[in-house]
């Protein structure tokens, strides 16, 4: 097993351990939390010059 199939039997055995609230929780954290493409492209549009778009994404810059 290598550490993506660890880390996601992991994850599937704390998911079983929550309640429906919890599974909630995390599903709307989760969603709250991920990177919105249409910021990322009016970051480029606006300020793409000076890369906001690739700093907002987590993107390194390769020179």
């Amino acid at each position: 097993m290598d550490n993506l199939d660890r880390e996601e039997a992991f994850l599937n055995e704390e998911e079983s351990r929550l309640d429906s609230q919890g599974q909630l929780f995390v599903e709307s954290k989760i969603t709250n939390d991920a990177k919105q493409p249409i910021v990322a492209w009016l970051l480029w549009f606006f300020l793409g010059t000076f890369g906001a778009h690739r700093f907002y994404m987590q993107k390194k810059v390769m020179l």
